[in-house]
Order: C-alpha cells, then sequence, then structure tokens
C-alpha cells in the first residue's frame, strides 16, 4: 500500500464530488454567453460526467489500495513469500 496512492484517490473522489456541488454555479455563469446557449445540454452533461468519471477512479483506487493493504495483514504472511495454496 502507498500512502501516495492512497492521498491520490481520495483527491480525485473529493474532486468529483465538488464537480458536482460546482456545476450549477459554473452553469449561471455559462447561460449568460449567447454563443453558448444551443449547447447547454451537451455541457452540463460534459461536466457531470467528468465529475462521474473523478469519483469511479477515486473510489476504484481507495478500494484498490484498501484490498491491497488487507491481503499485505493477512495473517502467516512474510514479507517477498506467498503463503501456500490450500486446496
Amino acid at each position: 500500500m502507498s500512502l501516495f496512492q492512497v492521498i491520490w484517490g481520495a483527491a480525485l473522489l473529493i474532486m468529483g464530488v465538488a464537480v458536482f456541488f460546482r456545476v450549477p454555479e459554473v452553469m449561471a455563469r455559462v447561460e449568460e454567453i449567447p454563443a453558448l446557449v444551443g449547447a447547454m445540454w451537451f455541457i452540463k452533461f460534459s461536466f457531470y460526467c467528468m465529475g462521474a468519471v473523478l469519483v469511479a477512479g477515486g473510489a476504484k483506487k481507495l478500494s484498490a489500495q484498501h484490498r491491497a493493504a488487507r491481503a499485505d495483514a493477512r495473517p502467516g504472511r512474510q514479507e517477498g513469500k506467498e503463503p501456500p495454496e490450500q486446496t
């Protein structure tokens, strides 16, 4: 488990959630631009899709780090050696 990877995953997750909260504020400002009025649905969809990708990526990274930490903490596991397979 890498502390950097955990921090990176948490940052992705937090920024994805922040995007969801920020979209309504940004969309109010984008609506003031006359050239973009026709593409409002696409812009809104793109922002929410970006937020979803950030949340999913952060959650996946944190989940992988959690699984790695649990696997490293298994009893009987020695550094550099895999436990024998049980049949």
